[in-house]
C-alpha cells in the first residue's frame, strides 16, 4: 500500500520575513520558526536553467571542488554532462592537447 503525501502534511511551519535594509533599499527573504530561529532560505536552481556562460562559470567552480568529497563530485558531474549536453565543451584527446 502507498502512503500519498496531502496538502495538510505539507503545511509550512514557518512565517515567510522580508527584511528590508534601510540605507539600501535591498530586500532579504528569511524564514521564523516557531522556536525563534530565523534562517535564511537556500536557492537552488537547476543547470538546465542557467545561461550558457553562467554554466561554464559554475563548472570552472566546481571544478576546484569536486575531488573534496563526493557529493562536490557528484555536483561537477551534473554540470560537467549539461555543459557536454550543449556542446560547450572541447571534446579532444591528451595527444591532440599536447600539441599546443
Amino acid at each position: 500500500m502507498k502512503k500519498t503525501t496531502t496538502q495538510k502534511e505539507l503545511k509550512k511551519d514557518y512565517i515567510e520575513v522580508d527584511v528590508i535594509h534601510e540605507d539600501s533599499n535591498e530586500k532579504e527573504n528569511f524564514r521564523l520558526f516557531p522556536d525563534g530561529s530565523l534562517i535564511k532560505p537556500l536557492r537552488t536552481e537547476t543547470v538546465a536553467n542557467l545561461s550558457d556562460y553562467e554554466l561554464l562559470v559554475y563548472l570552472d567552480k566546481t571544478s576546484e571542488k569536486q575531488h573534496l568529497t563526493t557529493r562536490d563530485n557528484h555536483i561537477y558531474q551534473v554540470a560537467y554532462k549539461e555543459a557536454q549536453k550543449r556542446n560547450l565543451l572541447l571534446n579532444i584527446s591528451n595527444k591532440e592537447a599536447m600539441q599546443f
